[in-house]
């Protein structure tokens, strides 16, 4: 117990040093989508360098020792939606069970109904896929669900066997690989709004 807790410091102090923001310990409950997942949870908790550390809000291990690193939201179904379509897209999508446009089988209705929608999730996950083929890393657009999806950069850090010098490595070259993500995302953005 005692050398796990001093991983998780040392996570902790790397981040920090890596982020230049604060990181706090929280308990994985105060998470409801993290409950019964995660281990431990280490959360921004610096609101002067929240929006300057985007690529990174959460970062937590799972039961089988890997560990997960997530941005802050880059945005929910309905964001989009009403983005670019407006009160009236919002209304046409009523009734529809938005948190399944994130499974790719659905892509068809979506680009159907919200093409510019459907082409923002799509540049998102294909710079998420070449990224990870780049760089080795496991990196990919996560989501969760409350009626709507809301969309993560995440990275699953496979450090599980390895010792902390390792961990700490992994974790600050995945830091590295979905910062230059987040800003290919972030410059998608700024020349779809220009």
């Amino acid at each position: 117990m005692k050398n796990k807790v001093q991983e998780v410091d040392a996570i902790q102090a790397k981040i920090v040093a890596l982020t230049k923001a604060k990181f706090e310990n929280v308990k994985p409950d105060s998470l409801p989508r993290l409950q019964g997942k995660a281990k431990w949870v280490l959360q921004c908790s610096d609101l002067k360098r929240i929006s300057q550390v985007r690529y990174l809000n959460t970062v937590w291990e799972d039961s089988e020792g890997s560990i997960w690193m997530e941005s802050l939201s880059l945005g929910d179904n309905i964001e989009w939606i009403e983005d670019d379509y407006g009160e009236e897209g919002v209304e046409d999508a009523e009734g529809m069970a938005l948190n399944l446009f994130v499974d790719e089988k659905y892509t068809k209705e979506l680009q159907a109904k919200f093409p510019l929608v459907a082409e923002r999730l799509a540049k998102y996950r294909t710079a998420a896929r070449e990224y990870s083929k780049q760089y080795g890393v496991d990196l990919r657009m996560n989501y969760f669900t409350d009626g709507v999806a809301v969309f993560l950069l995440c990275a699953k850090v496979g450090t599980a066997a390895a010792d902390l010098p390792k961990k700490l490595e992994a974790i600050q070259r995945t830091l590295n690989v979905m910062k230059a993500a987040l800003t290919e995302i972030n410059d998608y953005e700024t020349h779809r709004r220009g």
